[in-house]
């Protein structure tokens, strides 16, 4: 009878060993993959891209902006650009993070379910996220969102477990710099103030709260700053951000309808993770509450936004693969039988995803390398100004003195007479120029280049 026990605690010990190896397995390669393909967009930068590039080359001549305006970016990123001035540097900086943040979820799915396992699964499904693949390889503001909202929140879960004054002021910190990376992530102290209210009953006049709203200040002071400076007001930045937003508008229930094109079928480990927490749901007490909490207000905050991108659901992507690796201890559990050929069709899913997902990026990574070849060429001409309708890429890979286009041609040959510029410099990436007919029977062109993207032509002014 004893051999019997000893038998099958061995065996259970060699599952959980093999349950073990298979998902490190899976991570190591999921690391190693982001390193190899971390500059795969080397020559393909986005609009917001090249703005993020153009204010961290400004930072370093004392300027935060650029001559098309753009100061109300979060200055976070920008910063980071400045102090590398190194595209390929910056590209695989991000690429480490993004794989720092799947060992941050790894410790706090196993730390809040004490589980190896869903540790795993949580770091396997952010790795494998296409999603986050794909703007994790962009230099943009996404995975620095996504890090600072994952280390941010498990700092204060862990001072809600431990009690310990250090953790509040980190986790505080650490959530100012997710304001000072994308002004949304406001939603994450205000989620904090709200489960420390209903934990403390309101009673929150003390020294530690005071110290921690303290550092949180104090850390996002740079917004108020730059916001006196660039709009004479101290949130200058922020008021001029809401009135950029303005021109979009998309259903509030955008979210909502696209939530499986973001999370594939995560979405139903997802809701098994969700089962059985009607009767505590409220209890302030349990540790999961703040990331319930979280998910409610960031998906509220950003639905009401009237620009909405898939991309933007990134920063809480984390919180969401937490509870789907719970749902999915429940569901191996459930299967127990079978929990050996449940792993194998997550892990092979997983990988698929990956290998796909590369593809269709290596696919994408040229779309913006004829408009960057274009702008390139600008720099060797005779002459300083140029009207264009993409305008980061004509300043900062042009070097030139940078004005859109009018939307009328009465407008435009105005615009000739006042802004006097050398060239003109037409594409179809971004906006259609209307009245393009008009500008091929009056100005010879001296570039065309053209690609299944787009269209780029430049014409000389001052040419006959």
């Amino acid at each position: 009878m004893l051999s019997c026990v000893i038998t099958m605690k061995e065996t259970t010990q060699n599952v959980q060993r093999f349950e073990f190896m298979l998902f490190l397995l899976v991570w190591l390669f999921l690391c190693v993959f982001r390193l190899i393909v971390f500059d795969i967009n080397k020559n393909n930068y986005f609009w917001d891209e090249v703005v993020y590039l153009a204010l961290g080359k400004n930072i370093l001549l004392g300027i935060y902006g650029m001559g098309i305006g753009e100061a109300f970016r979060p200055p976070l990123l920008p910063f980071f650009i400045s102090i590398f001035q190194n595209t390929v540097i910056v590209h695989f900086i991000l690429v480490l993070i993004g794989i720092g943040a799947s060992v941050i979820i790894y410790l706090f799915a196993k730390k809040l379910y004490k589980n190896k396992i869903a540790g795993f699964v949580a770091a396997n499904l952010l790795l494998s996220s296409g999603l986050i693949l794909y703007w994790n390889l962009k230099i943009l503001t996404d995975i620095l969102a996504l890090f600072f909202v994952l280390i941010s929140i498990y700092l204060f879960y862990l001072w809600i477990e431990k009690d310990k004054n250090s953790l509040l002021y980190s986790s505080m910190l650490f959530s100012a710099l997710g304001v000072l990376t994308r002004y949304t992530l406001i939603i994450l102290p205000v989620s904090f103030l709200i489960y420390i209210l209903l934990k403390e009953r309101f009673r929150i006049l003390n020294k530690k709260y005071a110290i921690g709203f303290f550092i949180f200040l104090l850390t996002v002071s740079p917004i108020f700053i730059l916001g006196i400076i660039n709009y004479n007001h101290p949130f200058g930045m922020l008021f001029e951000n809401l009135h950029v937003l303005k021109t979009a508008q998309t259903s509030n229930w955008y979210y909502v309808i696209n939530i499986y094109e973001v999370t594939g079928i995560t979405i139903f480990l997802f809701l098994i993770g969700l089962l059985k927490i009607k009767k505590r749901f409220l209890d302030v007490k349990r540790t999961e509450y703040i990331l319930y909490l979280f998910l409610i207000l960031f998906f509220l905050g950003i639905s009401v936004i009237r620009e909405k991108q898939t991309r933007f659901l990134i920063p809480a992507l984390p919180i969401f693969f937490i509870i789907a690796s719970k749902g999915y201890l429940k569901l191996s559990k459930l299967m127990k039988r079978y929990r050996f050929f449940l792993h194998l069709v997550l892990v092979t899913i997983m990988v698929s995803i990956t290998f796909n997902n590369y593809f269709m990026i290596k696919e994408k990574s040229y779309a913006t390398e004829t408009l960057l070849h274009a702008s390139k060429f600008l720099r060797g001409l005779d002459g300083k100004r140029v009207l264009c309708n993409s305008e980061p890429y004509c300043e900062f890979f042009g070097a030139m003195e940078v004005n859109n286009f009018t939307y009328t041609q009465e407008e435009f040959v105005k615009q000739i007479e006042e802004f006097k510029p050398d060239f003109l410099f037409v594409d179809n990436y971004h906006r259609y120029v209307e009245f393009e007919d008009f500008i091929i029977e009056k100005y010879p062109w001296i570039y065309y280049n053209t690609s299944k993207y787009g269209t780029i032509r430049i014409y000389a002014v001052n040419q006959r």
